[in-house]
């Protein structure tokens, strides 16, 4: 296994099923919403019982991902971004290849970056910031 010294990683936020990456795809376009209001944006597109929308809203405040207000009218707005949502998802992924396979899934990683100018230029960017 490879051994990365000095690599600290926060901890990565829990994956989420289906149901909740709709509500926080609701919250990151909506902004701040009651559990009513969440439940109506959804049922456009999926059939969900308010009650099921409500406690997968109360899970992701105990996940940290969705704050609750302390208002006379409850609202829950999302606690992170979907950017990072998608660095946390993603550095988990990285890591788990890198404890499982090491080398190799690092390697993999290169041969994928620098055949994408774009990327290797943001990878270099980013590599220089972690740097400093």
């Amino acid at each position: 296994m490879l051994s990365m010294p000095g690599l600290r990683m926060k901890k990565p936020i829990l994956s989420l099923g289906h149901r909740q990456a709709s509500i926080m795809e609701v919250l990151w376009l909506r902004g701040p919403l009651g559990p009513a209001d969440v439940h109506t944006f959804l049922s456009e597109v999926e059939d969900v019982a308010y009650t099921t929308v409500h406690t997968e809203l109360n899970r992701m405040v105990a996940k940290g991902i969705v704050r609750k207000s302390k208002r006379l009218q409850a609202t829950y707005e999302a606690a992170i971004t979907r950017e990072q949502f998608a660095r946390s998802s993603v550095s988990s992924i990285l890591r788990g290849l890198i404890n499982a396979h090491g080398a190799a899934a690092i390697h993999g990683f290169v041969d994928i970056v620098v055949q994408d100018d774009e990327a290797l230029n943001v990878l270099r960017r980013a590599l220089r910031e972690r740097k400093k």
